[in-house]
């Protein structure tokens, strides 16, 4: 084996490492460079996740400056160099502003091709940087962010948990525009399950139609084992939707959303996958979905539906 594939092997073990060998990345960085400089989410409350197996922590400096070496040498062979970092894991933006900034000068130094800094947030993290703050940041390149919305609805945001309401994340983006950071979020078909289905999809939509996101990300919401929505399913106070009953939450949403984003429901937890422009491509969209809605019920869906959905026994 050439040294070279050898060391650049060993190296990406070693920065995968602390997760387990395993990591999750926004949809839209699919192809960003990956680097570590947190582990775990630092609230890590939302009732509906249980992605996060460790508690928070952030690197010290100089593991992240040895990860930024090791990522520089694998791609130093490269005929295309990357142009865009992704910040690893649940919410990078939980770090100090300083810190951040020195991440972005140490990326500059080590991969001088980097253009763009990208990488999950949570709304309140974006609101406790403030304006000047997050001015500085994009300077520095941090040019684009993901944010977990979920839901538009406060009903909704509340019995999941999640730690901030619908004013806050709105604010929180009307803040990324003002300092020039493009954003995707992502929402969670049946996150209200059948009690706060309506409630969830017009909130949702027209939170998004109020602000400007370039993807939206659209999935479907799954039960974690550890999740602490098992128990609320399990005591019968949430009622989960089916997987065609969350398409049609879809499209629902789709009909109400006004645009200019890109709709991407491509993620593997929907019965369906679906992508395209909003407004130009809605009516298109709307079609094909509903055309998978109608013959949703040809032999054998049934089956693929229930090995998708998992039911748990007390469900029954």
């Amino acid at each position: 084996m050439d040294e070279f594939i050898r060391i650049a092997q060993q190296y990406q073990k070693d920065l995968l490492a602390p997760y387990g060998g395993w990591q999750y990345m926004p949809m839209g960085n699919a192809r960003a460079l990956m680097v570590p400089v947190t582990r775990g989410c630092s609230y890590n409350a939302c009732v509906f996740c249980a992605l996060n197996k460790y508690p928070f922590s952030a690197f010290p400096m100089t593991q992240i400056e040895e990860n930024i070496k090791k990522l520089a040498f694998i791609h130093s062979r490269d005929r295309k160099l990357p142009r865009q970092a992704v910040l690893l894991q649940g919410n990078p933006w939980a770090l100090s502003t300083h810190k951040l900034l020195q991440i972005a000068e140490i990326l500059k130094t080590w991969i001088p091709s980097i253009e763009e800094i990208s990488g999950f947030a949570r709304a309140d993290d974006v609101l406790a940087k403030g304006p000047a703050d997050l001015f500085r940041l994009r300077q520095a390149g941090y040019a684009h962010l993901t944010l977990g919305v979920e839901s538009g609805s406060d009903a909704v945001l509340s019995l999941q948990n999640k730690g901030v309401s619908r004013q806050e994340q709105i604010q929180a983006m009307q803040m990324l525009d003002q300092a020039g950071i493009y954003y995707d979020c992502y929402v969670m078909l049946g996150l209200g399950g059948k009690e706060l289905s309506a409630d969830h999809v017009a909130a949702t939509a027209s939170l998004i139609n109020e602000v400007h996101v370039q993807m939206l990300i659209v999935v479907t919401t799954v039960l974690f084992p550890d999740a602490k929505l098992v128990d609320l399913v399990r005591a019968g106070t949430f009622t989960r939707l089916s997987p065609k009953e969350s398409m049609e939450e879809m499209f629902q949403l789709l009909a109400l959303l006004q645009g200019p984003l890109i709709f991407n429901a491509s993620h593997k937890t929907n019965l369906f996958a679906l992508k395209g422009k909003v407004p130009e491509q809605k009516d298109d969209l709307m079609a094909k979905l509903q055309t998978l809605l109608d013959q949703h019920q040809v032999r054998g869906q049934g089956f693929r539906e229930n090995q998708r959905w998992r039911r748990f026994s007390t469900e029954q």
